[in-house]
């Protein structure tokens, strides 16, 4: 274990504090998305020309035994976002534990190369996440930054059951990563993370964004146009129609009988009207569409169903029960007729 002093003295060391830059995202999805986007924002990116060819569809699990998952249909690899603007490489568990020395030591070196870490930890022996059963909790954490003097390292995550940014101290986060075993979480080790410039020359394609819009709007499968990339999930189901009919039957079914909601899933459907809203309104600014396609109310619904859903999972009142499915049947009414006469208007220009 090296004290403060010996890591200044080590020269490896360059600074007393050392910060990536991180600003708070547009959306909040899922934490590996989340952290991408926070890290394109603190570098000030145009990233609408590739957010808006990437975060359009959605997919969801079909098997009710399951939890429904609802997530964006991203490309990704070993459990990370590929992204343009972004150098990922992954390092084996086996390979940091090979490293010699304090944990804390390597990952304050590996931040002074400017790598953003993404890393599997214990979170039940780090305080933020308050966990209150002792029983390991692996997890990634997003780490962007470190401070001597306090002896925390910057990170962030659904610390408080929303995307926040926090410091965690040396000592809990050296405890949380020798913790970790090789088979606890679905990838093992850390995800090292470099910003490049060279991402800016991504640009958009109106003719791609409106296969996947319409893909998206009659429940077509995306999966067919990358079957070269990766394998089908047999489970997973796509589109509009998919999403709508599993959310549906996952509030109805607690109609007859109570049982724990995803609701997490019903953030991310919320979080995806709010990404929506910002391509349509990209759509318009770049001069694709002309008419206006207000989606503020159907966010806000979307935000009260979310709401609504997680004050059921604590009053279990059968009025927030039926609330939620008018709720939701409306958002499907607005949503289907807006990007509906949204694709009317770009097919016939495009």
């Amino acid at each position: 274990m090296f004290t403060r002093e010996e890591l200044k003295e080590s020269g490896d060391i360059l600074h007393e504090s050392f910060i990536l830059p991180v600003k708070m995202p547009c959306i909040t999805p899922y934490q590996h998305q989340t952290s991408v986007l926070s890290i394109l924002e603190g570098h000030n990116v145009n990233y609408m020309p590739w957010f808006s060819q990437n975060f359009l569809q959605l997919r969801v699990m079909l098997d009710e035994k399951s939890k429904p998952w609802l997530d964006f249909f991203t490309f990704q690899h070993d459990g990370f976002l590929i992204c343009p603007w972004l150098e990922v490489e992954h390092i084996h568990l086996s390979t940091l534990q090979s490293m010699i020395g304090d944990p804390i030591f390597f990952l304050i070196n590996l931040i002074n190369l400017e790598n953003y870490i993404y890393i599997v930890v214990d979170g039940s022996l780090i305080s933020l996440y308050n966990i209150e059963s002792k029983s390991k909790f692996p997890h990634p954490i997003f780490i962007h930054g470190y401070d001597l003097s306090k002896e925390v390292f910057f990170v962030a995550d659904f610390f408080e059951s929303h995307f926040i940014f926090a410091e965690v101290p040396f000592s809990e986060l050296r405890e949380a990563y020798l913790n970790i075993e090789k088979e606890d979480f679905s990838f093992n080790g850390a995800k090292l993370i470099k910003f490049r410039e060279s991402g800016n020359e991504f640009s958009f394609d109106i003719n791609n964004m409106m296969v996947l819009l319409a893909d998206y709007i009659y429940t077509r499968d995306t999966r067919r146009r990358y079957r070269s990339e990766r394998n089908y999930m047999i489970d997973e189901g796509l589109g509009f129609n998919n999403i709508y009919t599993r959310l549906s039957k996952d509030i109805h079914r607690n109609m007859e009988f109570y049982s724990a909601l995803d609701i997490t899933s019903f953030h991310v459907f919320y979080e995806h009207k709010k990404t929506l809203s910002l391509i349509l309104k990209y759509l318009k600014c770049e001069g694709y569409i002309k008419n206006d396609y207000n989606l503020d109310q159907i966010c806000k619904n979307s935000l009260l169903l979310r709401n609504t859903l997680l004050k059921y999972s604590f009053t279990r009142n059968r009025g927030s029960i039926i609330r939620s499915i008018e709720l939701l049947e409306k958002i499907r009414e607005e949503e289907e007729a807006l990007l509906k006469r949204c694709y009317e208007e770009l097919s016939a220009s495009y």
